[in-house]
C-alpha cells in the first residue's frame, strides 16, 4: 500500500506541486492569516512524499535492470593448475561468474597475437557455438581445453561487452596463469597474476 502511495506521489507529486503554485499565485494568502503556514506545510510534506516517491521509483528500475539485463555482472576462463596431470597441457577451461548471473552469453577465444578478425589466426583456435542463455554465479567446468600461451577471449553477453587476455605458461617448473578483464567502458573489471 505505501509503495504504491509513494508510486503515486512520484507522478503525480509535480503536477500537484504545479497547481498549488498556480493557485498561490493568483490568490495568495492572507499575509496576517495562518493559512500561509498550511500552504507552506503542505508544500513541504507534497514535496517530500514526491521526491521519496521518484527515489523510490528509480531504485526499483535499476533492480529490474539488473534482473533482466545482469548488471555489470560478468564472467571469464581460467584454469586449475592444481588439476593439471601434466606441464605440457591442455587444459581445462572454467568458467568463473564471481558476482552473478550472465545471460546470453557468447564468447570467441583466439590468439593475443592475432592483430584482428581477417587474421587467420583470429579462427584457429575457436569455432562458433550457440548462446548460452544464463551463466549462473560460481565456477563451473566449460567444454574447451587450452595449451600453453596467451589467449584473447571476448565475451558479449546482454548486458555489454568485455575482453580478457588468459596467459597460461610455466614458471620454475610450476603451472602458473594471468588474467585481466577489462569492459563496460574500459574498467578493470578483475585481474589475476601469476597464480598457482
Amino acid at each position: 500500500m505505501i509503495e504504491r502511495l509513494l508510486n503515486v506521489f512520484a507522478v503525480f507529486g509535480p503536477v500537484v506541486l504545479a497547481g498549488m503554485g498556480i493557485f498561490i499565485a493568483l490568490w495568495p494568502p492572507n499575509p496576517d492569516g495562518n493559512a500561509r503556514y498550511y500552504w507552506l506545510g503542505a508544500f513541504i510534506a507534497i514535496g517530500l512524499a514526491s521526491a521519496i516517491g521518484t527515489y523510490r521509483v528509480s531504485i526499483s528500475k535499476s533492480d529490474l535492470s539488473e534482473m533482466i539485463l545482469g548488471g555489470e555482472h560478468f564472467c571469464y576462463f581460467k584454469i586449475r593448475p592444481t588439476d593439471a596431470a601434466n606441464l605440457e597441457g591442455p587444459f581445462q577451461l572454467w568458467m568463473i561468474a564471481p558476482d552473478g548471473p550472465v545471460y546470453d552469453l557468447n564468447s570467441w577465444i583466439s590468439p593475443a597475437s592475432a592483430a584482428s578478425a581477417s587474421d587467420p589466426a583470429y579462427g584457429s583456435l575457436d569455432v562458433r557455438k550457440p548462446l548460452v542463455p544464463i551463466v549462473h554465479e560460481g565456477g563451473h567446468a566449460w567444454d574447451k581445453t587450452l595449451p600453453l600461451g596467451e589467449y584473447l577471449i571476448e565475451f558479449d553477453a546482454k548486458n555489454g561487452h568485455w575482453n580478457e587476455v588468459l596467459r597460461i605458461f610455466v614458471r620454475q617448473g610450476k603451472l602458473t596463469q594471468s588474467i585481466r578483464v577489462v569492459g563496460f567502458g574500459h574498467k578493470l573489471l578483475y585481474e589475476e597474476r601469476e597464480i598457482q
